[in-house]
């Protein structure tokens, strides 16, 4: 569950971390890769991604929530994070990527109407007056 719009919580060794993509998370994403965001967004949909972009983008979100929450957040040195997620595997940190960045690169609404059909749950539409049975 997302504490603040735009958060997500990502597993690494049995812990949980918090990643927030703010404009700060942003600029060091950019920077830190060489790319933009939406250049990053392309090639990990396109299956062009390297564990170092992967690295790149869990390190700049979680570096996001350090900084919002007044370095409060638990984070990783980089070269740690890069071996945890060598050793956990690459492409179990895929999916959140892909959320994360478009959470950064397209308006709020569309990103979570994308990221519940990513995750199955366009369908899952409750009835908010379901039938009640009546005797006959």
């Amino acid at each position: 569950m997302q504490r603040f719009k735009g958060t997500f919580e990502v597993r690494i060794e049995n812990k949980d971390y918090t990643l927030r993509p703010t404009f700060d998370a942003m600029e060091t994403l950019c920077t830190e890769s060489g790319k933009s965001e939406r250049e990053l967004f392309e090639a990990i949909q396109d299956e062009k991604y390297t564990v170092k972009m992967i690295v790149d983008i869990i390190h700049a979100g979680m570096m996001g929530e350090y900084w919002a929450s007044n370095r409060k957040a638990a984070k990783l040195d980089r070269r740690v994070l890069g071996q945890l997620i060598m050793t956990q595997g690459v492409t179990e940190f895929v999916p959140i990527c892909i959320q994360f960045l478009m959470f950064a690169i397209v308006p709020y609404d569309a990103a979570v109407k994308a990221v519940d059909s990513m995750n199955g749950l366009e369908d899952e539409v409750e009835d908010p007056e379901p039938q009640k049975k009546t005797a006959e």
